[in-house]
Parts: C-alpha cells; sequence; structure tokens
C-alpha cells in the first residue's frame, strides 16, 4: 500500500513539475542577466518595466575592476523623486532588494570610473526574484513545498501581468475613441467651412460679374 502511495506521489511531482516547466515557457516575469564594458567616466543605465508592489532583485558587481577603483550604483523607480539605492566607490558585488511601488519601471545605473570596466547586472522579479532554497532552510519547508510556493508566486505574477495588460489595453482603447471622435469633429467641421467658403466664393463672383455687366 505504501508503494502505491509512494508511486502516486512520484507520478503527481513529475506532472507538476511538468506543467510548471510549460507554464514557464508561457509566462515569464522580469529576469535579466547580462555583462557589458562600461567605458571610462560613462555611466549605462538599464530599464526594466515592472509591476506595482512587485518583489524585485538587483546585483551589480564589476568583474575587471581595479583593487583600488569603484563604481557608482543609483537604483530608482521611473516617478520617484528619491532613488532606492545610491552609492559610490563601490569596490564589491552589491545586491538590493526592495518592492516595487509606483509601478512603472525600475532604472538601473551605474558609472565607471577613468579606466574601462566589465560590469555584470541582474535584474529579477516576482518568483524570479526569489531564492526558494534559502526560504525552504529558513522555514523548514519541504523541496516540494518550495517548488509549490514558487509556481503559485508564477501564477500570481501571470494574474497581476494580466491585469496590468487589461488596464493597458482599456487605457488605449479609450485613447484612440477619444482621438477618432476628435478627427471626426475636425473632419465634419473642416468639411462644412470648404461648403460655407466655396459658397461664399460664389455669391461674391457672381455679384461682381453682374456690376461688370457679364452675366
Amino acid at each position: 500500500m505504501s508503494r502505491i502511495v509512494r508511486t502516486q506521489t512520484c507520478i503527481w511531482t513529475l506532472c507538476s513539475i511538468f506543467a510548471f516547466c510549460l507554464f514557464k515557457s508561457f509566462t515569464d516575469a522580469v529576469y535579466l542577466e547580462t555583462t557589458t564594458l562600461i567605458e571610462p567616466y560613462t555611466t549605462l543605465c538599464l530599464s526594466e518595466f515592472i509591476g506595482t508592489n512587485t518583489y524585485t532583485h538587483i546585483t551589480v558587481s564589476g568583474v575587471s575592476l581595479p583593487q583600488d577603483k569603484g563604481l557608482k550604483v543609483v537604483v530608482k523607480e521611473q516617478g520617484s523623486e528619491k532613488p532606492v539605492y545610491s552609492e559610490s566607490n563601490i569596490k564589491r558585488a552589491v545586491s538590493i532588494s526592495f518592492t516595487t511601488i509606483h509601478g512603472n519601471a525600475v532604472i538601473c545605473c551605474v558609472s565607471a570610473p577613468d579606466v574601462a570596466v566589465h560590469v555584470a547586472f541582474s535584474i529579477k522579479s516576482g518568483a524570479d526574484a526569489r531564492d526558494y532554497s534559502i526560504i525552504a532552510k529558513s522555514t523548514h519547508l519541504d523541496p516540494i513545498d518550495g517548488f509549490i510556493q514558487n509556481a503559485l508566486d508564477e501564477f500570481v505574477a501571470f494574474h497581476k501581468a494580466q491585469v496590468a495588460g487589461r488596464r493597458s489595453i482599456d487605457k488605449t482603447s479609450a485613447q484612440a475613441a477619444k482621438t477618432f471622435f476628435l478627427l471626426t469633429k475636425f473632419a465634419i467641421a473642416n468639411s462644412i467651412f470648404i461648403i460655407l467658403t466655396t459658397f461664399v466664393y460664389i455669391i461674391y463672383f457672381r455679384s461682381f460679374f453682374m456690376t461688370k455687366k457679364v452675366i
């Protein structure tokens, strides 16, 4: 009996993993990792659209940074006056975690010193930003429970993306309808103006030729 239950559990786990991988292939949260070269005295900014109330994790490290040099890192949300993080002369890898408030875009800017530096960026949000192995160890969760929690967070992120997309579509549709209405009013007004102008010209030229006894 226990062997049958164990077999059913394994099958359920494999099916869950397959469904989660299929879901991930269609609904990924923001996940950006890149390494690039920043020229001396140059600032490079990366911007990613991230929704409101979304857990975000950013890491920045100078791959080829000399020991006596430092980077300047500024992380902010678009629409916010104060940066989330701002430090100068950073010589080690930086790890920043926060929850978005404005929900427009997260901007990460890195300024190089007087030498060219290869810098590694990582911007993650939603479920991708959480380290579930650490969460499982700290909360004494079973690995399967951590996997399920990850899947739930992915579904929540997907739902938020759907809501944000629907709002964006509704806003765009309303703006398009408003623009169409204004264009229609302009076309009608322009047609009326042309008709009235033509009528006035007809009356003017008729009166002119009659005074000259041409007609």
